[in-house]
C-alpha cells in the first residue's frame, strides 16, 4: 500500500495580505493567518471561480459558495459576511467588499434545487441576479462572471479587524455604510 502524503494548501500571496493591512487589518493579524493557513485545519479561505446563479433563485445581493462542507464554517459563515476580492486585480482597496452568503435553502428553492447545490464541488460562488435597476455584485469590484475568479475569506480575526471596508447592499446605495 502506498500512503501518498497530503499536500500542503498554497501560501496566500503578499498581494492578500497587503490588501488586507490597506484595509486595517493590522500586519501582525495577516501574518498569523497567513502562516497558520498553511496547514489544512486553519485555513478559512478559497480562491473560486464566479458564476451566474443557475437556478435563478438566490435571493438578490447574496452568494452561494460551492463545496463548503465544515459545520463550523458553514456556520460562522451564515452569521457573517464573508471578504471577497477579485483575483489577481485586487490592488485597490475598492476592489474588495462584504458579502452576505447562503448557507440554508432560500423561500422559493426546491429541495431538489438546494441539493444540487449542496452536492457541487468546492471552487465557485454563485452570483444571485440582481433586483432591477442594481448592479450585479461582481460589477461593484471590477469583476464580472465570465469565469473571473475570486478569493473568498472567512476568518474571524481577519474579518473583524477590516476598517473601512464597503459591504455589497443589494440596494447598491452610495451612501452604504462601511464596516
Amino acid at each position: 500500500m502506498v500512503v501518498q502524503k497530503k499536500e500542503k494548501p498554497r501560501k496566500l500571496t503578499d498581494m492578500i495580505e497587503r490588501l488586507w493591512i490597506g484595509l486595517g487589518v493590522p500586519k501582525g493579524i495577516a501574518r498569523n493567518y497567513i502562516n497558520r493557513s498553511i496547514h489544512w485545519g486553519n485555513v478559512n479561505h478559497a480562491y473560486v471561480r464566479g458564476i451566474a446563479d443557475p437556478t435563478g433563485k438566490l435571493p438578490p445581493g447574496h452568494a452561494y459558495v460551492t463545496g463548503i462542507k465544515n459545520q463550523d464554517s458553514r456556520d460562522f459563515i451564515e452569521k457573517n459576511q464573508i471578504f471577497m476580492t477579485r483575483i489577481p486585480s485586487a490592488v485597490k482597496c475598492s476592489q474588495a467588499t462584504m458579502l452576505k452568503v447562503i448557507t440554508k435553502k432560500p423561500d422559493g428553492m426546491t429541495d431538489s434545487e438546494f441539493e444540487w447545490l449542496e452536492n457541487l464541488p468546492m471552487g465557485a460562488i454563485i452570483f444571485a441576479f440582481p433586483s432591477d435597476g442594481k448592479l450585479p455584485i461582481p460589477e461593484t469590484i471590477s469583476g464580472d462572471l465570465d469565469g473571473d475568479r475570486y478569493f473568498l475569506c472567512w476568518n474571524k480575526d481577519i474579518l473583524g479587524s477590516l476598517k473601512n471596508m464597503k459591504r455589497y447592499v443589494e440596494v447598491n446605495d452610495p451612501e452604504a455604510k462601511s464596516v
